[in-house]
């Protein structure tokens, strides 16, 4: 078995980096998640904390935090208003894109401005 790995391992079949750098990017462009979240998810999977550190940077630096926020935001929450919407309800929403991996002054700056273009 290991004789196996290592040969896959040399023909380049096994290789941590390429499988983080390809899985940060899909879950990036299908909403899974954006930043820490992408990183844990990494880990779970068994990649190496700075192998999958590097890939989830190089898939953040190439699509923007408020261009993906506004793609969830846009596919999950079409019709939400957080300006007409009750504390509970924004509170839900927020709590999701937080859960998501987006940053908490991403999320409020990315509704402000949503809400000064109206």
């Amino acid at each position: 078995m290991a004789d196996t790995l290592e040969r896959l391992n040399r023909q380049g079949y096994l290789d941590d980096r390429r499988f983080a750098e390809r899985w940060a990017e899909s879950a990036l462009r299908s909403g899974k998640g954006f930043g820490i979240r992408l990183l844990l998810e990494l880990q779970r999977r068994g990649v190496d904390r700075g192998i999958a550190a590097e890939a989830v940077a190089k898939a953040s630096s190439e699509h923007g935090e408020q261009q993906l926020l506004a793609a969830v935001v846009g596919k999950r929450f079409s019709s939400f208003d957080p300006a007409s919407a009750p504390l509970k309800e924004r509170k839900r929403v927020y709590a999701y894109l937080q859960r998501r991996g987006f940053s908490l002054s991403a999320i409020i700056a990315y509704f402000s401005s949503d809400s000064e273009e109206e």
